[in-house]
């Protein structure tokens, strides 16, 4: 039943014919088959799984990618594992961590595309960043060992509704960096609405926010946002605009509260949670150019490389989540945490 739910019956009747042959060369190695518990029968239902597999298209999308914004990145095995529910294409600043499989090949280029505009246009820019962090009061951006920016502090003061006002941020700052991209690649917001109409529209809470992030890109590319959110399409505008009209809107909002869990189904096609995962700050280049790696010991944010790690799933898995709401103060390691420790990974 868990595999069919997974891969369909289609997957399931090559899953079991495999299954039949590794039992057949061995009993424990068949029954930890059978359980899921090897890694080849993991392994193998990624093979069957139904969607777009990313693993033969992952370096071409990241050359398109180069080839539109300039951005030259790593590109990582992301975390989503089978049991992961929706898949998304996330970063840290330096990589992208490209999941096994996407919905279809038009879904997976829009998040090539989108999660690299958020690089290029200055989501994670250090100089940004410091000045976000100051807009609650904090003179520098709170960082765990591997000095990436942890994102606890802007969304604690939410207590209980932080993933409301997380999902408002996120509605702010994608139109923000759609509207960017949309000025490098005429065409590119009407492949997102496209691509929106043509997606199941989710159940619950999620469905008033997959709504309203499609009627902003369908209002942007008609004129019709309001002066607030219009702001946030002009070339001027900074992530710290896009987060004091998220305070804006959150004060004002209609928008229904949501669990951690329906978060993931609110999100446009391509379009993934900002600050799911800590980031290495970025370092803009004198000539504002999207920043490079050139191949040499430095990655994409100028920082010297390390062994990279990856991401926690977007869906259900939200490091910073762990936290108690009071906990909020600390000089080091995760937000909220007085004494360093290591980035939880699963």
């Amino acid at each position: 039943i868990q595999v069919r739910g997974i891969c369909g019956l289609d997957g399931v009747a090559e899953w079991a014919q495999r299954g039949a042959d590794v039992l057949a060369a061995g009993r424990v190695r068949g029954e930890a088959w059978f359980r899921l518990e090897s890694d080849e029968a993991r392994g193998f239902l990624l093979e069957v799984l139904p969607g777009f597999h990313m693993g033969a298209h992952k370096r071409l999308f990241g050359w398109l990618l180069q080839a539109w914004t300039g951005l030259h990145l790593p590109l990582e095995e992301g975390s989503w594992s089978l049991e992961g529910g929706r898949s998304f294409l996330e970063t840290d600043g330096r990589s992208l961590f490209v999941p096994a499989v996407m919905p279809d090949r038009e879904e997976a280029l829009l998040a090539f595309y989108h999660t690299g505009a958020h690089l290029a246009f200055d989501s994670y820019e250090q100089d940004a960043i410091r000045a976000l962090f100051a807009e609650i009061g904090m003179a520098h951006p709170p960082l765990d060992p591997d000095q990436r920016i942890t994102w606890r502090p802007l969304f604690a003061r939410f207590g209980e509704d932080m993933i409301r006002f997380q999902l408002i941020f996120d509605l702010c700052e994608d139109l923000r960096v759609d509207a960017a991209l949309e000025r490098e690649m005429p065409g590119y917001l009407a492949r997102v609405v496209r691509a929106a109409r043509g997606h199941h529209l989710p159940e619950g809470p999620a469905r008033y926010y997959f709504e309203e992030a499609l009627r902003l890109l369908e209002d942007a590319r008609a004129g019709r946002l309001s002066a607030g959110l219009a702001a946030l399409t002009t070339p001027q505008a900074s992530i710290v605009d896009a987060f004091r009209a998220a305070l804006t809107w959150y004060a004002n909002t209609d928008l229904p509260p949501l669990t951690l869990a329906e978060r993931a189904s609110a999100y446009l096609p391509g379009h993934s949670p900002n600050a799911a995962r800590p980031v290495y700050p970025r370092r803009k280049h004198d000539s504002d150019a999207p920043e490079m790696d050139g191949g040499g010991g430095l990655g994409a944010a100028g920082h010297e490389e390390k062994p990279r790690e990856s991401p926690q799933q977007a869906e259900g898995n939200d490091p910073d989540m762990d936290i108690p709401p009071e906990d909020i103060q600390g000089t080091g390691g995760r937000v909220g945490v007085g004494i360093p420790m290591p980035a939880k990974v699963t």
